[in-house]
């Protein structure tokens, strides 16, 4: 029988700090719910995936695609394209939500540059494709050039969260993601966003759009205090941008519960915070 919910990260060594604060955040605001959350991680040190298995929801799932995947994307990626680096391939793990639907009715992806301020279980009630817009850009704004068959003038959609559930037909939709990923490779602008965007059309499917300001609320946003997710999506992130961490200091407090776990740390001094074997680091709830 298939459970009912997974939230999904996929990520490099050099943000497992990052997911470790999703997964601290999900504990803390989903406790009272059946659900897990799957990481699909390229390599970690064992100190964080020690951590990670303390938390008896979450599965660690080693996860690479084909080389030749991998060599198609890295080699034709267009000069602008903001994913043109083997770490930033793991963005295509949106993909594996997909997969997921074998064994979980629900499956959230989650981009690791978010805060969790809220229980989540509500997002399932997006079903069946429950996804935010990416106001106010249009498809085409994930594309270095028009793709052919599709409107690319239409309001695009954002990828950082999504739910699917499982009366898509996910078995084909991760397979031709994956097709047509490598198809238009030389246009990606924003990579597996693209392809989700001209998925929709494909299928046929319209999406069942999720209010922005309380399920993907960038963070300059008035209303992200009070999102339910609030997404770090812009270039400066919460643990580089000491302007954006001192607005959520709710973030931090968290990283430190992560780094008392034992888990990896940020490079702090980016932000003006002290060390990771500092008296402020071992003792204070949170920066001042």
């Amino acid at each position: 029988m298939k459970k009912n919910l997974a939230f999904l990260v996929g990520i490099t060594p050099n943000l497992a700090f990052a997911a470790g604060n999703v997964a601290l955040s999900l504990r803390k605001h989903m406790f009272a719910y059946d659900y897990d959350l799957v990481v699909y991680y390229t390599d970690l040190p064992e100190s964080d995936m020690a951590v990670f298995r303390t938390m008896r929801n979450c599965r660690l799932v080693k996860f690479d695609f084909a080389p030749s995947f991998r060599s198609v994307l890295l080699e034709n990626a267009p000069r602008q394209s903001r994913f043109n680096s083997s770490a930033h391939l793991m963005a295509f793990c949106h993909f594996e939500a997909f997969s997921l639907l074998d064994e979980y009715k629900h499956v959230v992806w989650l981009d690791v540059d978010t805060s969790i301020q809220a229980g989540l279980l509500e997002i399932t009630q997006f079903f069946p494709f429950g996804i935010t817009a990416d106001s106010p850009w249009p498809v085409q704004n994930n594309f270095s050039e028009p793709i052919p068959k599709y409107n690319m003038l239409v309001p695009g959609v954002c990828t950082a969260v999504m739910l699917v559930k499982d009366t898509l037909p996910y078995k084909e939709m991760r397979i031709w993601c994956y097709e047509k990923a490598v198809e238009y490779a030389r246009y990606l602008v924003n990579a597996d966003q693209g392809i989700i965007n001209i998925l929709l059309q494909e299928f046929g499917i319209l999406p069942n759009l999720m209010p922005l300001e309380k399920w993907q609320c960038i963070s300059w946003r008035p209303a992200a205090p009070a999102a339910n997710i609030i997404h770090f999506g812009a270039n400066n992130k919460i643990w580089s941008d000491p302007k954006i961490l001192a607005r959520f200091p709710g973030w931090y407090r968290v990283h430190l519960e992560w780094l008392k776990l034992g888990g990896s740390d940020f490079d702090r001094s980016r932000i003006g915070l002290p060390g990771n074997d500092s008296p402020a680091v071992r003792g204070c709830p949170a920066p001042c």
